[in-house]
């Protein structure tokens, strides 16, 4: 069951992280506050009740409402919220509404990073819960420095502004996950009372510079009902402002690191609403399987259903699917169209319909393609599996 291990254990992982920096914000703020007014260095929010977070997250209803006070950085919910903030937030909404992980194979994950989503929008998507997690068997590489195995989706209603999904993806650290010792944190507490603080200082600095590539990579996402699921970063690199000033750089790359994970979210909503009730596509593992870290745990008696693969596809279609298909030029040149959703047959004009029909890769101008040539198509920056024809 290794398989599972890994994926549940990140959003453990997660958790503990987040009780770790919360203790050394406690100790940083200690060391710098001595000699400041109490009224500027009073711990308060996650720095004062990091232990309590655990317990409201076991014990968490669906008629539980989220206490900002205890664990927020920050006063309200907005974008420039602090990365703990987001992290406490995803976590609240996975043990609040669901507590359901979807384990997506190789097959899965391919398919559903390389169906387009340019038609769809995420007052669209079919949730299933408004908060579930996503484990991948085969990580997703979003950029050269990071990577995510284990996605988080988080769905919040505002009086003001409508639905906004929060998606948190989440990867393995850079070196292997490993919790800062106990011992180092009584050492600084040690020395603080001491009054001891240049040498607490430098342990502080010492022991997060050695252990900040031990805990989950982590990127956070938003979007609201009233957009598409995916915009087309090549679109949105040649668009101006109407002052003449490019788009902000860092949104154009939030939009390109988002495409994968987007994909993998909205074709999965899609798709689970396509099976029918206990399809073999989708199906329950027993809890009694899956390793979890300790009793403490908030993994610990995880909805966990393995998704799997239900289009036949052949080797052909499977290289369009994946990028493989070199390119060629030419408007009427023959090439691979993307595999996509739509609504159902009769159906194509009602706007109220839902888009549960997924098309394959489709060949277009097949009568052009030379005998020995290759269609072209849309380059996917993914790796899929080899030699399936006719996998189900």
């Amino acid at each position: 069951m290794s398989g599972y291990k890994i994926p549940i254990t990140r959003i453990d992982q997660v958790l503990q992280t987040w009780e770790q920096e919360a203790r050394f914000t406690g100790l940083s703020q200690t060391v710098v506050g001595q000699n400041l007014p109490d009224k500027l260095t009073r711990k308060s929010g996650p720095v004062r009740n990091w232990r309590a977070f655990r317990k409201f997250l076991l014990r968490t209803r669906p008629e539980t409402d989220f206490d900002k006070s205890r664990f927020f950085y920050s006063d309200t919910l907005n974008e420039h919220m602090s990365p703990e903030d987001y992290d406490a937030l995803a976590l609240f909404g996975w043990t609040q509404s669901s507590r359901k992980v979807f384990h997506l194979n190789r097959e899965v994950s391919s398919i559903f990073r390389g169906t387009s989503l340019h038609t769809l929008s995420w007052s669209e998507v079919l949730w299933p819960f408004d908060s579930f997690a996503i484990t991948l068997e085969e990580p997703l590489l979003i950029d050269d420095n990071f990577s995510c195995d284990c996605i988080v989706v988080c769905r919040l209603e505002f009086e003001d502004d409508g639905w906004f999904t929060l998606i948190s993806a989440y990867g393995p650290p850079k070196a292997s996950f490993q919790m800062i010792p106990e011992a180092k944190f009584r050492a600084i507490a040690k020395s603080i009372r001491k009054k001891r603080l240049s040498k607490a200082g430098r342990t502080l600095l010492a022991t997060i510079r050695r252990y900040k590539t031990r805990a989950p990579t982590r990127l956070h996402f938003g979007a609201t009902d009233n957009t598409r699921v995916v915009e087309s970063a090549d679109w949105l690199s040649n668009r101006k402002l109407s002052s003449g000033v490019d788009l902000d750089e860092k949104r154009l790359e939030a939009i390109r690191c988002s495409q994968g994970v987007f994909r993998i979210v909205a074709s999965l909503c899609q798709y689970l609403a396509s099976l029918q009730p206990k399809s073999r596509h989708a199906t329950a593992v027993k809890s009694a399987k899956v390793e979890t870290i300790d009793p403490k745990a908030i993994t610990t008696g995880a909805d966990i259903t393995v998704v799997r693969n239900r289009f036949r596809l052949t080797q052909a279609e499977w290289d369009a699917l994946e990028g493989k298909a070199s390119a060629s030029g030419g408007e009427v040149a023959p090439h691979w169209r993307r595999a996509h959703w739509r609504r159902p047959r009769g159906k194509g004009n009602d706007p109220t319909a839902e888009k549960t029909v997924w098309v394959k890769p489709t060949l277009v101008r097949r009568d052009r393609l030379p005998e020995v040539g290759l269609p072209g198509g849309s380059i996917i920056d993914v790796e899929g599996p080899k030699k399936r024809e006719g996998v189900e």
